[in-house]
C-alpha cells in the first residue's frame, strides 16, 4: 500500500462556500512562504489553496480549524523551507519518514496529518502548483514475476484479469464527453493532454502520439488540415525514429478545425517562448506537439500521458478498478501487453475511437485507414487517401462519431412517430411519439452486455410490469459488415415481419439500441444481457412500477458503523427498499466500498438531541446536539470517546423532561443516576463504578415510569423506577438489580421505558423477527416484580441464538447485519404475537448486530 493514499470524495456535509478559510489560533513559530530563491515553500502554497482544501472536503468549521492546527503544527515543520514545486512522491515520503518522530509515537496524529497533505497535494495540483498527485489504485504492485506473489494475490491477479476480459471496451458518451472537456480545460498546464486528444480524436497509438511534432501538421486545401503519422516515440525515451507497427503506420488524419486552432495556439506559444529565451537555432517543426507538463520543449512520454489520463479519468468517475484488472491482464497474457504497448490504461483511448468508427457506415479498408490496421483489401492503400478528397472522405465518417458530434455541435435528437402495427428502431437518442392514451412496446437491445442506457417517459405515464427484463440479443451470424446501420436493419426487419405476422402485439414497437456498439468486429451468437435500464420521466425522477410500486424508506438518523479494526464510519445516507410483505426479501448493502464486509456494531447518531456515550467501564462523555456526526468522526477532541465506543460502549440520546439515567451491566446489576448532575458537565467524567461485569445497556426515564429489563434469552423484569434508590451524584456504584437464571450464559441486553399500549419488536441475532402486541388490556400487562429476579419470558430464544434488539416501532424496521447488509421490514403486515412466541426470518444474509426505526418515504 502507497505511504500517501488519496480520499476520493469529500468527508463533510458543509455545503456553504466559504469565501474565506478557517484557521486555528496559529500561536508560536512563524513560516517562510517563499524560499531564498524566490519559489514557493510548502507553508506558501499552502496558503495558497487552504480555501479551496476546505470548501471541495466540505469541513466543518470546527474541523477545518482542527485541520488547519494539525498542517501548522506537524505537516508545516516537516517540510520547513522546501520549494514545494521540487517535492516528489518518492522525496514527500523520505522527508516525512525522516521526521517521523515529530509525531512522538502517535500513529493517530501521523495518519491523520497524512491525510490532511493529501488533501492539500491534491488541490495544489489543481491550481497547477506541482504536478505531484497521490493514487493509491491497486491492492498492491503486479511484479514482471508473478511467482513473487503470495497464493491469495495470485488469485486477485486471476481473477482481475478475467473481470478485465468482460469488461465493455469502450467509453459511455458521457464519460467520453467529460474526458475531452478535461483534456481541453488541462491542455494548457499539463502537454500530455495534447497525446491524449490525438488518441481520442484520431485513434493513435499512445507511441504514434507522443512522437508527433509541429512539422507534422499539414495543410491540403483552404480550410483543411491533417497530421501526418511518420515517426514514433521510443519506449522508455524522448526521442523519436521512423517507422510503425504495420505497413499501414504512415497515414494521413484529418484534423477538426477546433482541433487545428488549439494546435496552432500552443504553436505560436512555443516560438514565443523559444524567441524570450534564446532558443533561436531550434527548428519549430522538430518540437514535441505533446510536452511534459510546462516544459514545452520536452517531449511526454507514455508513462507521463498514462499518469495524467487515471487522473482524468478518476476525475470523470471511470472506475478506479479498471486500471488494476488492466494491469493483471498484461501481467497474465502477454501477448496482450504487446498489443497494448503496456500502456493499456491510455490505450482505451485507441479502442474508443475504433468503437465508433465500427459503428458508422464506413467499409472495413478505411477503417483501416484509420487506425493503421493491416489493410485486408488488396485493392486499396493508406496513400489512396493521402490526398484532400480522401481526407475529407475521411473526415465524412470521423464526423459520424458522436463525441465529434458534441464537439460541433451537432446534437439534434431525432423524433419519430409511430402508430398501431408500425415498428421502428434507434441507434441512438431519440424521442418517440405516440397516439394519446395509446399503448407500445418498447424493446431494448444492445450489442455489448454492459452498455447502459437512460429511458425518459413524459406525460401521464403508466409503466407495466416486465419493463425492464433479460433479454437476449438477436444471434447476427454475417462476420462481415457488422456495422450498427447493418445491425439496425435486420433488427427492423425482422421486427416489420413481426408484426405482419401477428407475432406481436397490435400496438406500436419500438426497438433501441444503445449509443455504444461493439468495440470490434465479431460474430455475435446469443450474447446474453443482464442489465436494466434506467428509467426517468422528463425531470429525470425514476418511474415506478405500476402494477408492483415500489416504496422506500429511510433512517433518519445518522448510523455510525464500528469497524473490525476499531475504526468508525459513517454509513451513506440510503433510501431502501421497503419490504411490505411477510417474506424475507433480498438484502441490500450499507456501503458501496466492497472491501468492507464485516461490521462489529451500529450506533445510531441522532443530530436533534444531546447524547451521552458510556464505556464499558462506566467512563462518560456528553455530546451537545451541535456536534455534528462529521465533527464527532474526526476532531481529535472526541478520540477517547471514539475508541470507548469501539471497545463496546454504548451511546444514547438524551430525553429532556427525563430526570434519572438508568444503566445496566451485564450482569443484571443496575443503577439510577441524576439526569441533571449528568447534563451540568461535558467532556470526560467516570459516572458509574463497575464491578468485574461491563455496562450493556442504558435509558433516560422520569420517576413515574416503569422500565424493561431484558435479557438476550428473551427473559424481561419490569421495575417501577421509583423503586430503585436515586443517587445524589454520579460516580456511585452498581446495585442488585436482574438475575440471570443459573447454570446459564444469559447476560443482559435491552433496558427501556414500559409502554404498556404499544407493540414491541424483538429482533434475535440469527435472523428472527417477531412483533409483539401491546398490553392494552391491565390483566395481560407485564407485572411489576420489584427491581431484583429473574422476570419472566418475553421472546422464546432457541439454541445459540440471542436477542439483538428490542425496540418501539409503529411501521418500519431496518435491520442490519454482521456482513455489511440491510432490510427494511414493514412490521404493521406481520401478525402480533403474545409473549412466548417465537419469531420469522427477518433477512438473509449474516447475523443481526442492530434494529432502527426507520420512515417510509
Amino acid at each position: 500500500m502507497a505511504f500517501f493514499t488519496t480520499q476520493r470524495k469529500e468527508t463533510g456535509s458543509y455545503n456553504t462556500k466559504r469565501t474565506k478559510p478557517c484557521r486555528s489560533r496559529r500561536k508560536g513559530k512563524i513560516y517562510n512562504e517563499k524560499t531564498k530563491n524566490g519559489k514557493l515553500t510548502v507553508w506558501g502554497a499552502y496558503e495558497r489553496v487552504i480555501l479551496a482544501i476546505q470548501n471541495a472536503r466540505k469541513w466543518a468549521d470546527s474541523t477545518c480549524r482542527a485541520y488547519d492546527s494539525v498542517f501548522y503544527h506537524y505537516i508545516a515543520e516537516i517540510y520547513n523551507n522546501i520549494e514545494y514545486a521540487s517535492l516528489t512522491e518518492e522525496t514527500a515520503e523520505q522527508i516525512w519518514s525522516s521526521k517521523i518522530d515529530i509525531f512522538e509515537g502517535s500513529d493517530a496524529q501521523d495518519q491523520r496529518a497524512r491525510s490532511i497533505f493529501v488533501s492539500f497535494v491534491e488541490q495544489a495540483c489543481r491550481a497547477g502548483l506541482s504536478s505531484m498527485r497521490f493514487r493509491d489504485l491497486a491492492p498492491f504492485v503486479i511484479p514482471a514475476d508473478l511467482s513473487q506473489l503470495t497464493v491469495e494475490q495470485l488469485l486477485a491477479v486471476r481473477e482481475a484479469a478475467e473481470l478485465c476480459k468482460w469488461r465493455p471496451k469502450s467509453l459511455t458518451i458521457e464519460a467520453e464527453i467529460k474526458i475531452y472537456n478535461e483534456l481541453i480545460k488541462r491542455a494548457s498546464t499539463q502537454g500530455e493532454c495534447i497525446a491524449l486528444l490525438v488518441m481520442l480524436l484520431l485513434g493513435c497509438r499512445t507511441s504514434e502520439a507522443a512522437g508527433l511534432s509541429f512539422g507534422n501538421v499539414r495543410k491540403m486545401a483552404d480550410d483543411l488540415y491533417s497530421i501526418e503519422r511518420r515517426e514514433v516515440e521510443e519506449q522508455s525515451s524522448r526521442t523519436v525514429k521512423a517507422g510503425s507497427k504495420t505497413a499501414s503506420g504512415y497515414r494521413l488524419l484529418p484534423l477538426l478545425p477546433q482541433f487545428y486552432d488549439l494546435l496552432e495556439e500552443r504553436k505560436r506559444m512555443v516560438q514565443e517562448y523559444m524567441e524570450e529565451n534564446g532558443y533561436t537555432d531550434l527548428d519549430i517543426d522538430k518540437m514535441p506537439l505533446a510536452c511534459q507538463g510546462t516544459n514545452l520543449l520536452t517531449r511526454c512520454t507514455a508513462k507521463e500521458m498514462n499518469r495524467v489520463f487515471k487522473d482524468i479519468c478518476i476525475d470523470v468517475g471511470v472506475e478506479e478498478g479498471f486500471f488494476f484488472e488492466a494491469e493483471a491482464m498484461m501481467a497474465i497474457d502477454k501477448e496482450a501487453g504487446v498489443e497494448y504497448e503496456n500502456t493499456v490504461v491510455a490505450y482505451i483511448l485507441r479502442h474508443q475511437a475504433a468503437t465508433e468508427l465500427i459503428a458508422s457506415d464506413a467499409s472495413r479498408a478505411a477503417i483501416s485507414v484509420l487506425m493503421g490496421h493491416k489493410i485486408e483489401d488488396p485493392n486499396v492503400k493508406a496513400f489512396d487517401y493521402a490526398n484532400a478528397d480522401g481526407q475529407r472522405e475521411l473526415l465524412h465518417i470521423l464526423m459520424q462519431r458522436p463525441l465529434y458530434r458534441y464537439i460541433c455541435g451537432a446534437t439534434d435528437i431525432e423524433q419519430t412517430t409511430l402508430e398501431k402495427g408500425q415498428s421502428a428502431v434507434c441507434g441512438g437518442s431519440t424521442r418517440l411519439v405516440v397516439q394519446e392514451d395509446e399503448e407500445f412496446d418498447l424493446y431494448i437491445d444492445t450489442l455489448e452486455p454492459y452498455d447502459t442506457m437512460q429511458i425518459q417517459l413524459e406525460g401521464d405515464i403508466r409503466l407495466m410490469k416486465k419493463d425492464a427484463r433479460k433479454t437476449t440479443a438477436l444471434p447476427y451470424q454475417k462476420p462481415s459488415g457488422l456495422s450498427m446501420v447493418n445491425a439496425v436493419t435486420q433488427v427492423v426487419t425482422e421486427a416489420e415481419e413481426n408484426v405482419r405476422a401477428g407475432k406481436l402485439a397490435d400496438k406500436p414497437v419500438m426497438i433501441a439500441q444503445c449509443d455504444d456498439p461493439l468495440s470490434e468486429l465479431m460474430t455475435i451468437d446469443d450474447l446474453q444481457i443482464n442489465w436494466k435500464p434506467q428509467i426517468t420521466n422528463g425531470d429525470g425522477d425514476p418511474i415506478a412500477d405500476s402494477s408492483e410500486e415500489v416504496k422506500m424508506a429511510v433512517c433518519e438518523d445518522t448510523l455510525i458503523a464500528v469497524l473490525p479494526g476499531g475504526v468508525l464510519k459513517e454509513v451513506p445516507k440510503k433510501e431502501f427498499v421497503y419490504n411490505g410483505t411477510k417474506r424475507a426479501r433480498r438484502d441490500e448493502k450499507i456501503f458501496a466500498d466492497k472491501t468492507i464486509d464485516r461490521v462489529k456494531t451500529i450506533l445510531p447518531f441522532s443530530q436533534s438531541a444531546d447524547k451521552i456515550v458510556i464505556s464499558r467501564e462506566g467512563t462518560a462523555w456528553y455530546l451537545l446536539a451541535e456536534v455534528s456526526a462529521e465533527e464527532f468522526l474526526q476532531a481529535d477532541a472526541w478520540e477517547e470517546c471514539r475508541r470507548a465506543l469501539a471497545a463496546g460502549g454504548i451511546m444514547i440520546p438524551c430525553e429532556k423532561d427525563a430526570d434519572s439515567l438508568i444503566c445496566g451491566a451485564k450482569n443484571g446489576d443496575i443503577v439510577r443516576l441524576p439526569a441533571d448532575k449528568l447534563c451540568a458537565w461535558q467532556g470526560q467524567r467516570q459516572v458509574v463504578r463497575i464491578g468485574e461485569a461491563p455496562l450493556a445497556a442504558a435509558c433516560f426515564c422520569k420517576e413515574a415510569d416503569d422500565i424493561l429489563l431484558i435479557s438476550e434469552k428473551g427473559q424481561v423484569l419490569r421495575t417501577h423506577v421509583s423503586d430503585l434508590y436515586k443517587r445524589v451524584d454520579i460516580g456511585g456504584g452498581l446495585t442488585k438489580g436482574m438475575q440471570m437464571k443459573k447454570k446459564t450464559d444469559d447476560r443482559l441486553c435491552c433496558c427501556l421505558v414500559y409502554r404498556p399500549k404499544r407493540s414491541l419488536t424483538a429482533v434475535s441475532q440469527q435472523r428472527k423477527l417477531l412483533v409483539l402486541r401491546g398490553d392494552s388490556e391491565e390483566k395481560a400487562q407485564l407485572r411489576a416484580q420489584g427491581h431484583v429476579g429473574e422476570g419472566v419470558c418475553l421472546v422464546r430464544v432457541e439454541g445459540s441464538d440471542r436477542l439483538a434488539e428490542v425496540l418501539y416501532t409503529d411501521q418500519a424496521v431496518l435491520l442490519l447485519s454482521d456482513s455489511g447488509y440491510a432490510q427494511c421490514r414493514d412490521v404493521s403486515v406481520l401478525r402480533e404475537k403474545g409473549r412466548g412466541a417465537k419469531g420469522i426470518e427477518g433477512m438473509k444474509r449474516g447475523q443481526i448486530i442492530r434494529a432502527v426505526c426507520a420512515k417510509v418515504k
